[in-house]
């Protein structure tokens, strides 16, 4: 492992989905361009939203008359993975890391188990917490005896830094999601091709001791947001997130 500097810790307050994943993409942006090094932050949406990944597709992923009937407001994230449901009760983590911290953060695959091996390890008993599929965390449902889902994750990958975004589910309604999402077009093996309510489950954790954990691991120091980073932030809000061109790309 590369001696880097510590990463930075952000917190960002913004009542908006819009800004917050605006705000992950500029700060990627802002690292690759040596504004800021590498940063971690937690966010949780104050209302009920559906992100779809990058290339996810509305037509297939959402219900979006449902949607549209009870205000649940779309975005899309910038990074790839499966469209999910946010709001209170999912928590958001977001890890903008260099490559050269770890040779295994420079592929995909090794990258996913090299994080959540980590993030696995802040939320409990690695016994009972596993990795599955490409870049979930599960656990084991003994009622059933199935792996249940509790935190699925993405990336957005550049030359130099990879931003991973993460959710944790805890105190999440798992019923509205089979109300604004459609059973996902491409499934992990170990789902068994399971409606969302039982495929997914709610993890034991208190966000503040989740984020004091993340903070220790890393040995995170506070960091302010470079002006040049809220600016592009900014930026990307209004000539991208808030634009339906952007959110409805792959209808």
């Amino acid at each position: 492992m590369q001696q880097l500097n510590r990463p930075g810790w952000i917190d960002f307050p913004a009542p908006d989905v819009g800004w917050q994943l605006a705000m992950d993409e500029a700060l990627l942006w802002g690292a690759e361009n040596g504004l800021l090094g590498e940063s971690i932050r937690i966010w949780e949406a104050p209302y009920l939203a559906v992100v779809l990944g990058a290339g996810g597709s509305v037509a297939i992923d959402v219900n979006q008359e449902v949607c549209t009937t009870d205000n649940v407001p779309i975005f899309r994230r910038a990074s790839g993975g499966g469209t999910v449901l946010i709001g209170p009760g999912c928590l958001q983590f977001s890890l903008i890391l260099a490559y050269e911290r770890h040779p295994a953060l420079r592929e995909v695959k090794s990258s996913y188990d090299w994080i959540l091996t980590q993030v696995a390890a802040l939320l409990g008993d690695t016994q009972t917490i596993e990795l599955q599929g490409i870049s979930d965390l599960a656990v084991s449902d003994r009622a059933v005896a199935r792996k249940v889902k509790i935190s699925g994750n993405a990336q957005q990958r550049k030359r130099h830094h990879v931003l991973h975004h993460g959710t944790i589910l805890y105190r999440f309604p798992l019923e509205a999601i089979s109300r604004y999402l459609n059973a996902p077009e491409r499934q992990p093996t170990y789902r068994g091709n399971r409606p969302h309510e039982s495929f997914l489950i709610n993890h034991p954790i208190e966000p503040t001791d989740f984020a004091e954990k993340l903070r220790l691991w890393w040995d995170c120091r506070a960091e302010a947001i470079p002006p040049e980073v809220e600016s592009e932030a900014e930026k990307l809000l209004n000539e991208k997130y808030s634009q339906q061109e952007w959110t409805f790309r792959r209808a």
